[in-house]
Order: structure tokens, then sequence, then C-alpha cells
């Protein structure tokens, strides 16, 4: 067994804390970010051609992670200023 299906099989089984570095610390969100890009990770790790992530591909599903953060950042800022 090598270390991507190690990963695949603890995430699968809702362990995922077990690969996250806890040091990065961070609220219940971000972690859910961190499993987003674990997944990006693991997607170019697949013994499938078909299914494995190219880097263009990598590269564009962690654009479209930090444009869904910045536009979570937004909102977040813009509700905190409402409830002034």
């Amino acid at each position: 067994e090598d270390l991507a299906m190690w990963v695949e099989s603890i995430v699968r089984e809702g362990w995922s804390g077990e690969v996250l570095d806890k040091s990065i610390g961070g609220s219940r969100g971000e972690e859910g970010e961190m499993l987003k890009l674990l997944r990006i990770g693991m997607s170019c790790c697949e013994w499938s051609l078909e299914n494995r992530f190219g880097w263009k591909e990598a590269v564009a599903k962690i654009e479209e992670l930090k444009e869904i953060d910045h536009v979570g950042v937004g909102i977040q800022s813009q509700d905190s200023e409402l409830s002034l």
C-alpha cells in the first residue's frame, strides 16, 4: 500500500485530522479548506491516467479555492461591518 492510498483511506473513514498538520491550527472552516487542498493533491496521485489531474488542472483547482476563499472573506467582513 502506498502513501496516496493510505491518505485516501484515512480521509474516506473521516479521520482527516490524522493527515493534517495540527501545528497549522485554525478554525473549522480552515480545516475544510485544507481538506479541499488535500483532495486536489490526491487527485494528482490517481493511478488512473484518465482521472489524474495534470499540473494545469491542479493549478486551476487551487486558484478556484483561492477565489472562493477571497469571496468568503469579503462576505465575512461585510457581515461584521453590518453588525456594528
